[in-house]
């Protein structure tokens, strides 16, 4: 394939050039050079003549040199005034103007309008009036009353007795630090923007750690409180502390494997590790994640010598099934957490 020297800039540089490299191309009409992919050009070649080959940088350069030639010179429709116009535009249009006001006199001109009949005016000009019927004196008084009632000015005394009520509302507490939430903000969990950002900072570190953003509050019998995860450990909790036994949040277990297992109950006089799973049902293939973390309990019960009761259903979370699971082991006292 014979290249053309023309086009090109500098011969060594498209030579050394990869196929979806840019190349710099001499434009045909505004006689500037320009980047172009090598394949873009080589195909161009392949499908045109190599005499009659044009390059453009942009499309106005293009319709420049198209339509060069074939503009002709008309008189406007309207003012008679010379302008020049392409075959295009021509073909698309019947009449040729100078400006949009010639095309607006011009249409005025040539439109045909429908005269209307007496009878059919009178038809249109009652239907007006019955949009715009003017309103009676009595109805504008009546009017005016409404509007007046709904815009009046609150006396001393209702604005003190408004005020009251406000004052004797029912606020909400912040979680944070258990402040009162004023009316204006009662839509906020926090009271302030340092509650805010310490809520926040707590939300962050949960899901980072893997527990809910939305933990659930339980009162202990000692009247501390204490947050748990998913709503079955709030049940179980619940029901534990009903039989008054004592239990506390366990810390990670690091295991030989590298991983970490959490357990999320330990009661202290039975020395039994819970964790409630409500994600292990009984389907026919479990998933990758359920058989980590059923491995990792049975590698904790091993390397530390305790008993972990997995709980699968709800009904099972009470004091009397893990009663009945504890009944043969033994009290050694508390784990060393690792």
């Amino acid at each position: 394939m014979r290249v053309p020297l023309k086009h090109i800039k500098n011969i060594e540089t498209f030579n050394n050039a990869k196929y979806e490299d840019n190349i710099e191309i001499l434009c045909t009409c505004c006689k500037k050079y320009f980047l172009r992919r090598k394949k873009l050009f080589l195909d161009k070649l392949r499908k045109g003549d190599n005499v009659n080959l044009s390059f453009y940088c942009s499309k106005d350069c293009e319709n420049k040199t198209k339509f060069k030639n074939k503009s002709f010179e008309l008189n406007c429709q309207e003012c008679g005034k010379l302008i020049k116009r392409n075959l295009c535009r021509i073909k698309k249009h019947k009449h040729q103007f100078c400006d949009h006001s010639c095309s607006a006199k011009y249409s005025n001109k040539t439109r045909k309008r429908v005269k209307w009949s007496e009878s059919a005016k009178q038809a249109h000009s009652k239907k007006m009036k019955e949009k715009n019927i003017k309103w009676s004196e009595s109805t504008k008084q009546a009017y005016s009353k409404k509007m007046k009632e709904r815009n009046i000015k609150w006396s001393e005394s209702a604005k003190q007795a408004h005020s009251k009520k406000m004052i004797n509302f029912t606020p909400k507490l912040c979680i944070i630090c258990n402040n009162k939430i004023p009316y204006e903000k009662r839509h906020r969990k926090t009271c302030s923007a340092n509650c805010l950002s310490i809520n926040q900072s707590k939300a962050a570190k949960r899901n980072l750690l893997g527990g809910s953003l939305h933990p659930k509050e339980v009162i202990l019998i000692n009247g501390d409180k204490l947050y748990v995860d998913s709503t079955w450990e709030m049940l179980l909790a619940n029901d534990l502390i009903k039989e008054n036994i004592r239990w506390n949040k366990p810390k990670k277990f690091l295991l030989t494997n590298g991983s970490t297992y959490t357990p999320d109950f330990y009661l202290l006089d039975y020395n039994v590790y819970i964790d409630p799973k409500s994600l292990f049902k009984k389907w026919n293939a479990p998933s990758e994640k359920q058989k980590t973390q059923l491995q990792n309990i049975k590698q904790f019960e091993k390397e530390f010598n305790a008993k972990c009761i997995l709980i699968t259903e709800k009904k099972n979370l009470t004091w009397d099934y893990i009663k009945s699971q504890t009944a043969n082991h033994y009290t050694n006292g508390p784990l060393k957490d690792g």
